[in-house]
């Protein structure tokens, strides 16, 4: 990803709308008044007793500074997960909304952003009825989980941009074929590296985009293949070569097939010793406290005798 970013993790100003008047009273225009500090990420049930169990409205405030070279340019706000129906205002200027609790989201932020201090404020609805969204077991017989419960960050971003990276592992022969999306129809450059685990390229193509998709191949010379017990990625990245936007993602060399029953790992039965892992931690609910808690939590199970978990 590109390297200019503002990081907006920490201290947020935050209120409760129990009646829900706050678009009404246009709280979006307000840069005071929001009460409380509290740490973002994490969902709103953390920061009292008085929230553990209220559903509904709540509002976020916080200021950022925005760099005036951004303004040449796209300037968006990334947010890993909010839920559930997420509104967002910049300088009292609606952004865009997002409807789901565990899915990220990207916002264009460039008509409402102006060189020096911004003012940023997201309304978080999260409804007590919760049987027609998606939402696991919160509410049931674990807590709810509302609010901004992921990261968030401003980023600059080229007019003509990477949106999309999807790589598709292919077996026989070994390879990875990758698609691209950008931002503008317009025909450009793209250039596609396949990397191993320790960042040595071990694959390259540069294609031309076509209706704002670029497509290539890219395979290894010594394929190494994914499995419970060698995981081995690669990364693929993806850089317009006008303009130096950059996407970069993971992946594995494998394919699963079921065949009369049965579960085919590249091309050898597959059996699975699965368990179900709830996700939830006793200190910060739904977000892990630290990947290194998660790698644990992994690694036990696989000593275990496990080779699935399915988070619930």
């Amino acid at each position: 990803m590109s390297t200019s970013i503002v990081y907006l993790d920490g201290p947020w100003s935050f209120t409760t709308d129990p009646h829900d008047i706050g678009e009404l009273e246009a709280w979006y225009a307000r840069t005071s008044g929001f009460g409380r500090q509290v740490p973002v990420p994490s969902p709103w049930q953390l920061y009292g007793r008085d929230l553990q169990d209220y559903t509904g409205a709540a509002w976020y405030y916080r200021a950022c500074e925005v760099p005036e070279a951004w303004l040449s340019q796209r300037v968006q706000l990334h947010v890993g997960a909010s839920d559930y129906l997420t509104r967002v205002w910049m300088n009292g200027q609606f952004v865009g909304e997002h409807a789901g609790g565990y899915t990220p989201f990207v916002l264009d932020a460039t008509e409402a952003a102006r060189a020096g201090v911004n003012h940023l404020v997201i309304r978080v609805y999260d409804p007590r009825d919760n049987t027609e969204i998606p939402h696991g077991e919160q509410g049931r017989s674990f807590t709810r989980i509302s609010g901004i419960w992921q990261p968030v960050h401003l980023q600059l971003r080229a007019a003509c941009h990477l949106t999309r990276l999807l790589p598709k592992p292919a077996l026989n022969p070994d390879r990875v074929d990758v698609i691209a999306e950008l931002s503008l129809a317009d025909a450009t450059k793209v250039r596609f590296v396949l990397l191993d685990a320790a960042g040595e390229e071990v694959a390259t193509a540069e294609v031309d985009s076509a209706d704002g998709v670029a497509k290539a191949t890219l395979a290894p010379p010594s394929p190494r293949r994914w499995s419970p017990e060698d995981p081995y990625l690669y990364r693929v990245q993806a850089a317009v070569l006008d303009g130096g936007d950059r996407l970069e993602c993971h992946t594995g060399l494998r394919e699963v097939w079921a065949i009369d029953g049965r579960l085919y790992l590249n091309g050898k039965p597959l059996f699975l010793r699965g368990a179900v892992t709830q996700g939830y931690w006793p200190e910060t609910l739904y977000a892990a406290p630290t990947d290194e808690a998660i790698q644990k939590e992994i690694r036990l199970a696989k000593e275990a005798g496990f080779n699935v978990l399915r988070p619930h």
